[in-house]
């Protein structure tokens, strides 16, 4: 019985050890590229209006590597935002920031009041694990998870392409 119990317990700490140390090895990566993007070191490649996945893209070259990517889409009463993390082309974590403001129509205009609703999603990818983090209040009506990753993965394949011809 002993030896179930330790057994057990040993199980256990190994996966909140995998757990806890796993993402905290991705945000020092992502410290890095943050860093990197505020001091101007990295390489920039745009691509406007890609309406099918995530709008504006912009990409973010490190010695020749996409190792971020942000797309923004949206128009007057909302915005999604996303932020791709990669390293060696794979997404190691996703921002994902949804702003939308509402206006109360059973008001009078002078008297009218906008809702503001803001959605954050974060998402990371180990070799063994993934772990989503959802920052809500209110749900609202958008993109599914598969299709925030499904997207990330074709504009990394598109970036890569456009920046291989220039």
């Amino acid at each position: 019985m002993k030896k179930i119990i330790c057994l057990l317990l040993l199980i256990s700490f190994k996966i909140s050890y995998c757990q806890n140390i796993k993402p905290n090895d991705i945000e020092i990566k992502i410290l890095k590229i943050d860093k990197l993007q505020q001091q101007s070191k990295l390489e920039i490649l745009g691509i406007d209006d890609m309406k099918t996945c995530g709008g504006n893209l912009i990409g973010y070259f490190y010695n020749n590597k996409l190792v971020l990517l942000i797309s923004q889409n949206g128009g007057e009463t909302g915005t999604i935002t996303n932020k791709y993390y990669l390293e060696n082309n794979k997404i190691i974590k996703i921002e994902n920031l949804e702003y939308y403001a509402f206006m109360n129509n059973n008001s009078n205009a002078h008297t009218s009041k906008t809702k503001k609703i803001i959605e954050k999603k974060e998402f990371y990818f180990t070799p063994k694990i993934f772990i989503k983090k959802s920052f809500k209040k209110e749900k609202i009506i958008t993109y599914s998870d598969e299709q925030i990753i499904t997207c990330g993965k074709n504009m990394i394949k598109l970036l890569n392409e456009r920046k291989t011809i220039n």
